[in-house]
């Protein structure tokens, strides 16, 4: 069964996330004595959470990986243009020799070059280098020489590695920000847990205490009594 898209829980940053799951932390550690009648306790919980906070924060972001995946797009957009001005200067020897619509150049199947999605490409850089070295003989009187197809195969060689690369990022870019969604809405469920008790705990007796348990202003104390304090 196809795995369902990861959705965020939570209406907020992941950096207020992790700031208001701090404050909140910090004033059930002033209420310890209160969570601990709940069985929630500092090692079971509280230190537990602070850990997987920790750990949340040091996720890379998608801003970073947007980043690798664009440096790896740009690397393989350069190489792209170079591969392809090798496939067009060994094209244009061609047509000099045999013509632009002779059989003999059609072998090398150039056609729709400049249209050619990128695993195209890359199968045509490598059949122009396998068939401009079997006709070096004749494509020599044109300029090409064995060590312009040896350029023209580690361009070839270079283009689909940026292609895979840039793939990697991409997925990697889509991997860590399905892993970051449930890592955040992981905090987020212990969260609103930590922070029902709090209001529980201080609904009867204590304005200021029950509103350290907010996550959102809609959720104040005076809202739940009645009274607006927006």
């Amino acid at each position: 069964m196809e795995k369902k898209e990861a959705h965020r829980l939570y209406k907020i940053s992941d950096a207020e996330l992790v700031t208001t799951t701090r404050e909140k932390l910090n004033a059930a550690r002033r209420d310890k004595a209160e969570f601990d009648k709940r069985n929630i306790k500092e090692a079971t919980h509280f230190a537990q959470l602070e850990a997987e906070l920790d750990a949340f924060s040091n996720l890379p972001t998608d801003e970073e990986l947007e980043a690798i995946q664009k440096e790896a797009t740009e690397i393989k957009g350069a190489v792209k243009t170079s591969l392809k001005e090798k496939i067009r200067t060994i094209r244009t020897a061609c047509e000099n020799l045999f013509g632009a619509k002779s059989a003999t150049t059609a072998r090398f199947c150039f056609k729709g070059l400049e249209a050619m999605k990128d695993p195209e490409l890359f199968k045509c850089g490598r059949r122009v280098v396998r068939t401009a070295t079997k006709m070096l003989a004749k494509l020599s009187s044109e300029g090409i020489t064995i060590d312009f197809i040896a350029e023209l195969k580690t361009i070839t060689d270079s283009f689909e590695d940026a292609f895979d690369e840039q793939l990697d990022a991409i997925n990697d870019r889509d991997i860590a920000r399905e892993e970051r969604i449930e890592a955040g809405n992981f905090i987020y469920k212990k969260l609103v847990r930590l922070c029902n008790t709090g209001k529980d705990i201080w609904v009867a007796t204590s304005e200021a205490k029950y509103n350290d348990y907010v996550i959102y202003e809609a959720g104040t104390w005076g809202s739940k009594n009645g009274n607006s304090n927006k």
